[in-house]
């Protein structure tokens, strides 16, 4: 009765030990998984800080662009004004110049 009585509990043991090894597998297993679904996401967060920081270059390409823009169109703008004012003076001058020779004119006849 002692023999069976070790042999029952040497069964047990031994089931026991596969009752732990199984676990253990599975929880291994479960790890791995676990892992792997940590890699994806942290490969999809590194595909989006990718993302933000090329759309980041964009914005900051397009706002160069947008300045570079604007500083050409108010030397483009300042430019036309100068001009603008340089036609001004010419024709003054020239209306000057014209009133000039009529007062002569007018003084020779006199």
């Amino acid at each position: 009765s002692i023999v069976a009585e070790a042999e029952r509990l040497k069964t047990m043991v031994r089931s026991k030990q596969t009752t732990i090894e199984d676990l253990e597998y599975q929880r291994k297993k479960s790890d791995e998984e676990h892992q792997k679904e940590l890699q994806v996401v942290l490969k999809d967060f590194q595909d989006m800080q990718d993302l933000v920081k090329k759309q980041k270059v964009m914005i900051d390409t397009q706002q160069q662009n947008l300045t570079d823009l604007a500083v050409s169109h108010e030397l483009e703008r300042d430019a036309k004004i100068r001009q603008t004012k340089q036609d001004f003076v010419s024709e003054i001058a020239e209306r000057d110049r014209k009133l000039q020779q009529c007062d002569v004119l007018l003084s020779q006849r006199e």
